[in-house]
């Protein structure tokens, strides 16, 4: 056991609070007590504790008022919370439950009973926590891994336009030095492009372990065949393949998610589809409607990918690398997956009999 392991108490009976509050003491945890509701909220956004235990009948804010209201703080919500209930009011604990608590304890319960709540809750808040810092840690590697790789031929590029340009500008012609020039650029918006992701990644994961509620709704429902539809012929221009791109975006579909987000996602696929794909080949794009979901799909006809490659989308997996040293890494996929959780959405791909990937976005 942790002994700096935080523990409230929101109790209007002082002998039991007291009680408690003896016994967690004895048993080494930082305690800390409140005679009410309203006293008990302020102590929690101050405090920030590991665990709470609140009666449910208490004058001002009851129990179900405290769990609620803390159940809509970000910071406290995910705070494993036990109800202190009489014998008589256990027909209430189903409502305390359905509010989102954790556990509850009958009153008068003996000390072995207390205890053996809290550290059971308090061992799921750790083994969450242990879960949550590998997968933090996780993600740290997997960035410090991926980025040399992924920004080693755009900076070589760079640097080595950069010598030659100050080396030997002279000699050059200026219809060489605006090539050189036109390279140089690419590279750097290429770096542009890894770190706005890197970015997005990072905030994306940090928001999913923190179990952030940040809403990324829009005020107002957006046509998706307004929205996807500059999008995909915007990449097929940069690619040199507008005929081989086949849309079919019906109008009428509409979101209230975060379009910004899900043209993110749409835009990394569908590069993708061409990257990976052969000029001549089709890039189908197909929006349609399955009850409350929307549905993106964007089949290439391309090299595909093997079942474990699949699997490995959301760790960055470097596929193909040795033939495609040039076309980048899976980050534009892990980063398409996050986004669809991000938005309660889901991203699956499926390798095609004939050839090529189907992937498809399916946004509530």
């Amino acid at each position: 056991m942790n002994p700096k392991e935080k523990i409230l108490i929101i109790e209007d009976n002082e002998s039991i609070r007291e009680n408690i509050r003896d016994i967690l003491e004895y048993e080494e945890y930082e305690v800390a007590a409140a005679e009410n509701g309203i006293a008990g909220l302020e102590m929690a956004s101050t405090l920030r504790p590991d665990l709470i235990l609140c009666d449910i009948n208490m004058p001002g804010k009851d129990g179900y008022k405290v769990l609620a209201e803390l159940r809509n703080d970000p910071g406290l919500n995910t705070t494993p919370f036990i109800f202190l209930t009489a014998h008589d009011e256990k027909s209430e604990v189903r409502k305390g439950m359905e509010l989102g608590a954790d556990d509850y304890l009958a009153k008068p319960f003996r000390a072995a009973e207390l205890i053996g709540a809290v550290e059971t809750r308090l061992e799921k808040l750790r083994k969450r926590e242990e879960v949550s810092r590998r997968e933090w840690n996780q993600l740290s590697d997997e960035i410090s891994s991926m980025i040399p790789h992924e920004l080693k031929t755009p900076l070589n590029s760079i640097c080595t336009l950069t010598e030659l340009l100050r080396d030997h500008w002279q000699e050059l012609e200026a219809a060489e030095i605006q090539e050189y020039l036109d390279l140089m650029s690419e590279s750097g918006d290429r770096l542009r492009h890894v770190a706005e992701n890197l970015s997005l990644y990072s905030r994306l994961r940090s928001l999913r372990e923190s179990s952030s509620e940040e809403s990324p709704s829009n005020s107002d429902p957006e046509d998706l065949h307004l929205y996807l539809l500059p999008l995909a012929n915007s990449i097929a221009t940069h690619h040199h393949r507008s005929e081989d791109l086949k849309l079919n975006l019906p109008r009428g579909i509409a979101t209230s998610q975060h379009c910004g987000l899900i043209g993110k996602a749409f835009c990394e696929l569908i590069d993708n589809a061409f990257k990976f794909s052969k000029a001549g080949t089709h890039v189908t794009v197909t929006l349609s409607r399955d009850n409350e979901e929307s549905l993106i799909e964007i089949v290439d006809q391309g090299e595909g990918m093997t079942p474990e490659q699949i699997r490995k989308v959301g760790a960055m997996v470097q596929f193909g690398r040795k033939k495609k040293e040039q076309q980048g890494i899976g980050l534009g996929l892990a980063l398409a997956r996050e986004i669809c959780e991000h938005l309660n959405g889901t991203l699956t791909i499926h390798q095609n009999d004939d050839a090529g990937v189907s992937t498809t976005l399916r946004i509530p």
